[in-house]
């Protein structure tokens, strides 16, 4: 993506949009999964890995909140554990794992989809 952009979802298409500025960090983890949890409800399985400050928190959330899935990184293993640590510290999430396991894990949840 561009610099200073967000990925998001609208209308069934990925789209880049222009990053608007909130306080603090942008965060560009949690407008996407936002707009996946308002499009696709249930069926978005959102993963965390390795990262800076609390990105994804919060779109980690609506995705649950949506009755979706969320996976993370173990943070023992992540090369920046801030994002795996602050996911796991707030949200309910269904799956922490190593970062080697997760590809399966998303493999057996789609399967019966």
């Amino acid at each position: 993506m561009p610099p200073d952009s967000h990925l998001v979802i609208e209308h069934g298409f990925m789209q880049v949009m222009p990053m608007i500025p909130l306080r603090g960090k942008p965060r560009s983890v949690d407008a996407l999964f936002r707009s996946a949890a308002a499009a696709y409800g249930s069926r978005v399985v959102g993963v965390i890995l390795s990262g800076a400050l609390d990105d994804g928190t919060n779109g980690l959330m609506a995705i649950k909140k949506e009755g979706g899935v969320a996976i993370v990184q173990d943070p023992r293993e992540a090369a920046f554990d801030d994002m795996p640590r602050s996911a796991s510290d707030h949200v309910q999430v269904d799956f922490i794992l190593p970062v080697d396991e997760i590809g399966g894990k998303i493999d057996e949840l789609t399967a019966a989809s």
